[in-house]
Parts: structure tokens; C-alpha cells; sequence
């Protein structure tokens, strides 16, 4: 959610937008991820999605923090067909938290295979940024229609967090100790195509 002020600027034939505010920004989700889930012996213990299911890491992230665009327009035909190319930036202090929910993992005990139950989860405060950059054309059509196609990139900078190393049990004297991970930050970016039709009265 962006709540901002902005203006346009510059002659007819080129203008530039800008605008800037604040962001608050919300991420909820949740993320299957495979993992091998049994430490002694090469090629078993693998999530599978049937005996032993892959991790299901519920993602909940939120932040606040400025934003500020900056916007070239390019005017042809007294401004019926208009071209146009922005980037947008704002800085985050973020709080991101996950969490695998219940699951199981193999341990040796003995000469048999047993189960132990385990969870992973982590939280971690940071700053970040949130980045994108589009470019389009804008047609202002007659009777107040306009129409506008673009294709744009967005970064949002450390949105998920999940584990990249997982340490489990390896025997049932460990199994006390239960499991454990080291947690790294990802990126979510997304791009694409967007058009829209608008009318103004």
C-alpha cells in the first residue's frame, strides 16, 4: 500500500511525474519446499510427498518505510499517443517470520528407522528495499477513455525467508536435541504485462 503526493512538470512535448510517501507493505503466503530428512544413509529420507511430505513454510512479512518515483513522458500528436518509463524505490524495515509447521523426520535407532517429530521456524527484523522499474504507452482515446499498456519488473528485496541448511538428528540419542537450520532472506520479484482501460468524467 503506497500513500503518496506528486505532481507533473515540463513542457508539452516532454513532461515529467514524480511522486513520494510512504509504504506499507504486507506479504502472507505459504511455500513448499523438498529437504532430505535423514542423515545416515545416502538416498532415503527424502521428502517425497507421500511417506515423508514436503515442508510447508507458511511466509508472513510486513514493513514500512518511504517511497519516491520518478516518471519521463514522451507526447506525440498533442498528447493522444504518450510513451513513458518510470522507476520506483523505497526503503523497508521489515519484519519476516516462518514457520514449517509440524513434520517428522528419520532416525537411526538401532537397526530400525524411527520418526521424530520436529519444526522449523525463525524471525528476523532487517532493512531492505523494494525496487521496480516500467515502461509503456498510454493512448488518450475520445470521450475521456484512455487506455495504457506497460511491462514492468518489481524487486521486492528480502520478502521470504527460508532455511538453506537443515541439521536433524542423526541416531535416537540425538533426537533430544531435535531439528535446527540456518535461515537466509529471498527476493520475490515479479514481471510481466498489465493494460488497462480508464474513464474520466
Amino acid at each position: 500500500y503506497d500513500f503518496v503526493f506528486g505532481n507533473v512538470w515540463g513542457p508539452r512535448r516532454f513532461q515529467g511525474r514524480w511522486f513520494a510517501g510512504f509504504r506499507y507493505f504486507l506479504y502472507q503466503g505459504n511455500l513448499l519446499a523438498p529437504a532430505w530428512l535423514a542423515a545416515y544413509t545416502d538416498g532415503q529420507g527424502y521428502t517425497d510427498g507421500a511417506f515423508l511430505n514436503l515442508l510447508n513454510f507458511s511466509q508472513d512479512s510486513s514493513g514500512f518505510g518511504p517511497t519516491g518515483l520518478m516518471e519521463a513522458r514522451f507526447n506525440f500528436f498533442d498528447s493522444v499517443l504518450q510513451l513513458f518509463i518510470n522507476g520506483q524505490a523505497a526503503f523497508i524495515i521489515e519484519k519476516v517470520e516462518t514457520s514449517s509447521s509440524g513434520f517428522i523426520t528419520l532416525v537411526r535407532s538401532g537397526s530400525l528407522d524411527a520418526t521424530v517429530p520436529a519444526l522449523l521456524e525463525d524471525s528476523q527484523t532487517k532493512s531492505t528495499w523494494h525496487t521496480g522499474a516500467e515502461a509503456g504507452i498510454r493512448v488518450r482515446l475520445k470521450n475521456g477513455l484512455k487506455f495504457e499498456a506497460a511491462y514492468g519488473v518489481v524487486g521486492l528485496l528480502d520478502a521470504v525467508l527460508l532455511p538453506n541448511q537443515i541439521r536433524v538428528p542423526e541416531n535416537a540419542v540425538e533426537a533430544s536435541e531435535g531439528s535446527s537450520a540456518i535461515y537466509n532472506t529471498q527476493d520475490y520479484v515479479l514481471q510481466g504485462w498489465r493494460a488497462s482501460l480508464a474513464f474520466q468524467f
